[in-house]
């Protein structure tokens, strides 16, 4: 890269308060000739920096030269934020004590990967917002794919969908409901959204947004119930039984073995049915119900406070 020389007289001509890896701000000097490699900018307090051509904002290298272009034709019309990659002084490399130099500045800048910064900035916020059981509107957009351990052929294992938010996110098979197709739009429920390097990285589940859905439409979160068709059961490393509620809706819901006073193998015994009360909870595909009365007498209590709120 091309090093930079200060053409003011100023006082500041060979003092650098900016560092690398900050952003700064920035405009197009205006000189009469920039190199044809990039262009001269000028930096409040500091000496004149250089912004390669490679490094301006563009997608393609037309783009950038056309950038370049406009820059220069509006030099010192209005700010730029720039990356600074490098800024130090150069020492004087002649041997021949007569030719002897004043320090040079070499300052170099990237408009380019500001537009990264800023965007990366952007997804760690939208992804801080972005809670595990926010639910979405999803468009299924593609299977996905990945190559067998032995090395030869693929195996599917689910779908990326475009979230409603514009994030890509990723639903695993073991969260689909049903069969899928590209243009499928679906209700979706974030498992986990988080940073993977400098990509966001969204799980969703299907299965997880019906639980919901359900929990607000066909039962009622504080309401007494009948689990019928009861099945011993893990459900996300909690040991339990799983059930259907809902007054023949077939809602799924799980019944935590923490959740039960008495002996639970008695609930499989005899018809399998289990009198319960549902909780302002799902745990994936399933809504959360309990046997225990002082949490079911507090749920009730939360709901019936929260619907009085609600009317008031």
């Amino acid at each position: 890269m091309n090093t930079v020389m200060n053409t003011s007289d100023s006082a500041n001509a060979n003092v650098i308060t900016i560092v690398g890896g900050s952003v700064i701000s920035c405009t197009v000097a205006a000189i009469a000739k920039h190199p044809d490699s990039g262009v001269i900018v000028a930096i409040e307090g500091n000496p004149n920096g250089f912004i390669p051509t490679s490094l301006l904002i563009g997608e393609r290298r037309s783009d950038k030269e056309a950038r370049r272009a406009y820059l220069i034709e509006n030099a010192g019309l209005f700010p730029i934020e720039a990356f600074v990659k490098e800024a130090h002084m150069l020492p004087d490399d002649c041997v021949d004590p007569r030719k002897k130099r004043a320090p040079r500045a070499r300052i170099v800048l990237d408009e380019e990967a500001v537009v990264f910064i800023r965007k990366l900035e952007e997804d760690q916020l939208n992804l801080a917002a972005l809670q595990t059981g926010t639910m979405m509107k999803a468009c299924v957009m593609q299977p996905r794919m990945k190559k067998n351990s032995e090395g030869e052929g693929q195996h599917f294992i689910g779908y990326t969908v475009e979230l409603e938010n514009l994030y890509m996110g990723f639903l695993h098979k073991s969260e689909v409901v049903g069969e899928l197709k590209d243009g499928d739009y679906i209700d979706v429920c974030v498992l986990s959204a988080e940073m993977n390097g400098d990509h966001p990285r969204i799980s969703v589940s299907q299965k997880a947004a019906q639980a919901k859905l359900a929990l607000g439409s066909e039962v009622k979160a504080g309401s007494k119930t009948t689990g019928r068709n009861l099945r011993a059961a893990e459900v996300e490393g909690i040991e339990g039984f799983t059930m259907e509620i809902g007054k023949g809706k077939g809602v799924k819901a799980f019944l935590p073995l923490s959740a039960i006073e008495g002996d639970p193998a008695s609930l499989l015994k005899g018809n399998r049915t289990a009198k319960v009360t549902v909780l302002p909870l799902t745990l994936g595909q399933y809504v959360q119900v309990t046997r225990r009365v002082n949490v079911a007498n507090l749920v009730a209590q939360v709901v019936a406070k929260l619907e009085a709120e609600k009317h008031s």
